[in-house]
């Protein structure tokens, strides 16, 4: 990507074939590696990244693993329609979209997206099967000091809704458990 396009959707490791990172240690070493080569620019449009999120949601399931998108943004959401289109839609899916709003932007949209009072309806009178997405202003949060917790604090609710939305049920597991005793000897 030339210095002079806009994306508003790419791999910040370079890799969009293989786009993930392993653990939060992962994501803060590609943003350590990379965030000096990106400049944030507007408008802020989701639709891209979450179309490519939810078709990769799509493609694993049958899977059992539940996928969390983090979004960092810096400014109000230009395709809002659309944003709505596909968090009503992916509210059917192992799913779940973190949003951290960093800066001094008007962030009520992203609020309106946190459907916590009520679930998010599009333009075209869908309504969301649960709520998906935590939003969390940066500032706030990190000032709380509390910035993980604001962020994680409603993903244990939505994997449950998932789960129960698919009507899953868990297996019994039976496992031979060696218990190994330590005991100090006295000196």
């Amino acid at each position: 990507m030339g210095l002079s396009q806009v994306s508003h959707c790419f791999a910040l490791n370079g890799n969009p074939m293989a786009p993930q990172v392993n653990g939060v240690h992962g994501i803060i070493e590609e943003y350590k590696k990379n965030l000096q080569n990106i400049q944030f620019h507007g408008p802020t449009h989701f639709g891209d990244i979450l179309q490519a999120f939810t078709e990769y949601t799509m493609s694993m399931q049958g899977t059992n693993v539940y996928q969390v998108l983090i979004i960092i943004t810096d400014g109000t959401i230009h395709d809002m329609a659309i944003t709505r289109r596909l968090i009503v839609k992916m509210s059917e899916l192992p799913c779940s979209v973190i949003i951290v709003g960093v800066g001094t932007a008007d962030f009520e949209m992203m609020h309106q997206l946190d459907s916590d009072e009520q679930l998010l309806q599009d333009d075209r009178g869908n309504t969301a099967k649960r709520d998906i997405v935590q939003f969390v202003e940066f500032k706030e949060a990190n000032r709380l000091g509390n910035l993980a917790e604001e962020v994680l604090k409603e993903i244990p609710d939505q994997v449950v809704g998932a789960i129960e939305q698919m009507n899953y049920k868990p297996q019994r597991v039976e496992q031979n458990v060696d218990a190994i005793v330590y005991q100090p000897t006295n000196m």
